[in-house]
C-alpha cells in the first residue's frame, strides 16, 4: 500500500521538495525494503534510481551502522535516535514508525550529517594554550610512526603501539603499531580503566606486566597471546592523550631506565600529537606547521647541537627572513652570552659579551617574552637593527621551567615586517627547544644520579637487595655476590622466595617479603643464620624499610643485609669469659661469706662493738658482689637461651611481703618505711623466682 502512496501523483510535488531538502529522507516499509529515498539519502548511501525499490537493509556491510540502526527501529516499534557511520561519515539518523488504523504500515528516516560538527567538537576538547603549545606536525599518523620509530630504534624490543584517548567515547584506539595483524587491523578498543592500557589511561602513571598471558588485567588476550607489556601514558599538563605500549615476546620486567626514556619519548608524542590538533584547528597555518615539524623532528642520531643547527637553517625559509642565530647564557657566568648558533646572521654579531652588551636581549631576558624591532621604530633599541644592517629583527626567550636559558634572534633585511603568526610560531620554536634541551638535561642527570647510586651501592660492605611489589629481586650488589656466592646476572629478576628461602634459608625475612610475618618495626635488625659459598653458616643481621606508591601500597622493599659472625663470636667469648669468671668468683665469696657469718654470731669469741660493725659492713658488701656475681650469671643465662621459666601456682602478696622484710634493713639505713597492704592471698601462675626477683629489682631501685 505504502509504494502506490508515493507513486500517487498527488504526491509528486511533495517528493519534488523532499528531494531538495538538504538532509537524507527515505521511507522503509514493513520488510525493511527501502520505498522512497530523497537524492541526499541516495548519496549519502550511494544508491542508483534503478536500485531503490529493491533494496534491502541486510545485504550491504558497507552501510553496517544503518542497517542495525533500521533493524532496532523496525523491532522496537517506536521512535529511535542514534548517531551512525556511514561510509566514513557520521550521521544524526532519526526514524519514526508511521501508523494507520491497521498498526505500522512504514517507517521514516531523515539523516543529518554532523561530521564537521563532531570534528569540531573532538577537536574543541583537544585544542588548549595555543600560545605555549608545539607547532611540529602536519599529519598526525605520521608523528605516531615516527614516535615509534624513535622507540624501536632506541630499545631492543619487539613491537610496539600508540593509542589515542577518544574523549566522546571515553575510550582508548589502537592507531599505529609496529605490528600489523588480524588483531590491529579491527582496530581494538579500549575502554578507560579496562585492562592494562586502560588503567594506566585512568591513573596518568605507567603500568605494566610481566606475562600478559598470566595478568587477568589483560581484558582481551588471545590464546597466543604473551610476553611483558608496558603502558606509558600520552599526556601534556595532566590531560590525558593517549597510551604509548611497549610489547617483548618474552616475560620480563622493564627497567626502571626503559620507564623514564620512554616517559620521555611520551612527553615527545604528547607534544606532536598537540600540535597535530593544533593544525586541523588552524587551516590557514598549514604550510608553516608542516616546516615546523619537519624542523623539530627529533628523531635518529644526531645530537641534540647538530638537531638546533638543523633548526636554525630552517627558521629564515619559515618566516621568509634573512637569517638566524641562537645566543646562550653562559653556564658559569649567567650574565654573559655566548654566540652558539648562527645561519646568514650578519658578521657583525659578538661572538659573546655580557648581557649589557646586548639591548635586544636583555629586553627579552628580563621581560621574559618576545619583542620586534626595526628601522623605523622609536626605540633606543632601534640602533641595534641598524648596526646590524637589517630592517627588522624578532626575538624570543627560550625558556626551561619559565627561566630563560637563551635568546633566539630572526633577522629580515627586507622592508616587510614580522606578522603575529610568525611571532606565534617562532614563540612555539622556542618553545620546543626549550623543552628539547631541557629533557636532554634530565635525561643526563638521570642516568648520572643513577650510576652513581649504582656505584654506591656496589662500593658498599654491607649486602643491599631491592624487591618489587611482584616478588622480583631488582638489585643484588656486589657485598651480597662475595658473601652468598650468587652472581647478580642469576638473582636479578628471579622471585624472591627462590633466593631468599630456597637458597639462603632466610626463613623470617622471606616472610616478611610476602607479607606472611608482621613485623612493622623496619627499623628493628633481625638476626638469621644463612647459608652462604660451600654451604658455610653466616650469622647476618637484616633490616628492610618499605617504599611506598602514592596510593599507600609496597611498591618496593630494600633488604640491607650485614655480616655478624664475627660480633656473635666475641659476643660468645665473652659470655663464656663471664660466666667462667663469676663461677670461680663464687667459690671465694661463699668462703668469705661464710667466715664474716661466723665473726658476727661469735664462733669465734664476742667482738667488740666496733669490731661488730667493721663485720657487718663487710658481710653487706660481700652480700653485694655476691649478688653481682648471680646477676651476671642470669644475664649470661638469658643472652645464651638457657634461662627456664618453671610455673606453678602461689601467693604473690606472700612474695612481696618477703621482699619487703629481706630489704628491711636497708630501707632503715635509708631512713625509707616500706609500707604493703596485703589484701589477703592472691595466686598467680608463673615463675616464683623470677618473679621474686623482678620485685627485687624494682624495691630496691626504688630504695636507692
Amino acid at each position: 500500500m505504502v509504494p502506490l502512496l508515493l507513486n500517487h501523483p498527488d504526491v509528486s510535488d511533495f517528493k519534488l521538495f523532499l528531494d531538495n531538502i538538504s538532509y537524507g529522507f527515505a521511507v522503509i516499509d514493513q520488510t525493511g525494503l527501502i520505498v522512497f529515498a530523497n537524492l541526499t539519502i541516495k548519496q549519502i548511501l550511494g544508491l542508483e534510481d534503478s536500485r531503490v525499490h529493491n533494496y534491502k537493509t541486510c545485504n550491504n556491510r558497507e552501510h553496517g551502522d544503518f542497517h542495525a540502526f533500521l533493524h532496532q527501529l523496525i523491532s522496537e516499534l517506536h521512535p529511535h535516535t542514534r548517531q551512525i557511520n556511514i561510509r566514513k561519515r557520521q550521521f544524526l539518523a532519526e526514524g519514526k514508525p508511521v501508523e494507520s488504523d491497521q498498526g505500522v504500515i512504514a517507517y521514516t528516516v531523515t539523516l543529518h550529517d554532523v561530521t564537521q560538527t563532531v570534528l569540531k567538537h573532538k577537536q574543541n576538547e583537544l585544542i588548549y594554550q595555543v600560545s605555549t603549545a608545539l607547532a611540529e606536525v602536519t599529519d598526525l599518523n605520521h608523528v605516531l610512526k615516527i614516535g615509534l620509530t624513535q622507540i624501536l630504534q632506541s630499545l631492543d624490543i619487539e613491537g610496539a603501539n600508540i593509542m589515542l584517548f577518544d574523549p566522546v567515547k571515553n575510550e582508548l584506539v589502537i592507531r599505529v603499531s609496529s605490528v600489523i595483524d588480524r588483531d590491529i587491523s579491527k582496530a581494538r578498543r579500549f575502554r578507560v580503566g579496562e585492562g592494562i592500557a586502560g588503567k594506566c589511561a585512568e591513573s596518568l602513571t605507567p603500568y605494566s606486566v610481566r606475562d600478559i598471558g598470566e595478568s587477568s588485567d589483560f581484558s582481551q588476550r588471545l590464546p597466543d597471546d604473551r610476553g611483558a607489556l608496558l603502558s606509558i601514558p600520552i599526556a601534556a599538563k595532566g590531560r590525558l592523550i593517549g597510551v604509548l605500549n611497549i610489547n617483548d615476546s618474552e616475560p620480563r620486567y622493564f627497567t626502571e631506565n626503559e620507564v623514564q626514556f620512554l616517559t620521555v619519548v611520551a612527553n615527545e608524542i604528547a607534544i606532536a600529537v598537540e600540535n597535530s590538533y593544533l593544525y586541523e584547528k588552524l587551516n590557514r597555518q598549514v604550510r608553516q606547521l608542516a616546516k615546523i615539524f619537519w624542523i623539530t623532528s627529533f628523531s635518529g642520531s644526531q645530537s641534540f647541537s647538530q638537531r638546533i643547527q638543523r633548526l636554525v637553517r630552517a627558521i629564515p625559509n619559515l618566516l621568509s627572513a634573512q637569517g638566524c642565530c641562537i645566543y646562550m647564557l653562559d653556564k658559569d657566568t649567567p650574565d654573559r652570552l655566548v654566540l652558539e648558533y648562527k645561519y646568514n646572521a650578519p658578521a657583525t654579531l659578538p661572538k659573546s659579551g655580557p648581557v649589557a652588551q646586548f639591548p635586544i636581549a636583555q629586553t627579552v631576558i628580563t621581560q621574559k617574552t618576545n619583542i620586534t624591532i626595526n628601522q623605523l621604530t622609536d626605540s633606543p633599541l632601534s640602533e641595534s637593527v641598524k648596526k646590524y644592517r637589517m630592517h627588522n629583527i624578532i626575538a624570543v626567550p627560550i625558556l626551561t621551567q619559565h627561566q630563560v636559558r637563551g635568546v633566539l634572534y630572526v633577522f629580515n633585511k627586507y622592508s616587510d615586517s614580522f606578522t603575529d603568526e610568525d611571532k606565534a610560531l617562532l614563540m612555539i620554536t622556542s618553545h620546543r627547544i626549550g623543552t628539547k634541551l631541557e629533557n636532554v638535561e634530565l635525561i643526563a642527570k638521570t642516568e648520572s644520579e643513577r650510576d652513581r647510586l649504582d656505584r654506591v651501592i656496589e662500593k658498599l660492605r654491607e649486602g643491599v637487595a631491592v624487591i618489587d611489589k611482584q616478588h622480583r629481586i631488582l638489585v643484588w650488589n656486589q657485598y651480597l655476590e662475595e658473601l652468598t656466592g650468587l652472581n647478580s646476572s642469576d638473582v636479578v629478576g628471579q622471585p624472591a622466595y627462590r633466593i631468599l628461602y630456597n637458597k639462603l634459608r632466610l626463613k623470617r625475612l622471606t616472610n616478611i617479603v610476602y607479607g606472611r610475618e608482621d613485623h612493622t618495626e623496619e627499623a628493628i635488625p633481625i638476626e638469621e643464620e644463612l647459608s652462604g659459598k660451600n654451604r658455610e653458616k653466616i650469622w647476618v643481621s637484616t633490616i628492610h624499610s618499605h617504599v611506598f606508591s602514592s596510593d599507600g601500597t609496597i611498591e618496593n622493599t630494600v633488604i640491607v643485609l650485614r655480616n655478624i659472625s664475627q660480633e656473635r663470636e666475641l659476643l660468645h667469648a665473652k659470655d663464656e669469659f663471664v660466666s667462667m669468671t663469676t663461677h670461680e668468683l663464687r667459690t671465694p665469696l661463699t668462703a668469705v661469706k661464710g667466715y664474716l657469718s661466723m665473726l658476727q654470731h661469735g664462733d669465734a669469741g664476742n667482738l667488740m662493738p666496733q669490731q661488730d660493725q667493721y663485720v657487718g659492713k663487710a658481710l653487706r658488701a660481700t652480700d653485694n658482689l655476691v649478688n653481682l656475681v648471680e646477676e651476671l650469671l642470669y644475664i649470661v643465662r638469658i643472652d645464651e637461651d638457657r634461662l627456664k621459666i618453671m610455673h606453678e601456682t602461689f601467693d604473690i602478696n606472700a612474695t612481696v611481703t618477703n621482699v619487703l622484710e629481706e630489704l628491711a634493713t636497708k630501707s632503715k639505713d635509708k631512713k625509707i618505711t616500706c609500707c604493703f597492704d596485703s589484701p589477703g592471698i592472691v595466686t598467680i601462675w608463673a615463675d616464683p623466682e623470677k618473679t621474686k626477683r623482678i620485685i627485687t629489682n624494682l624495691v630496691d631501685n626504688a630504695i636507692k
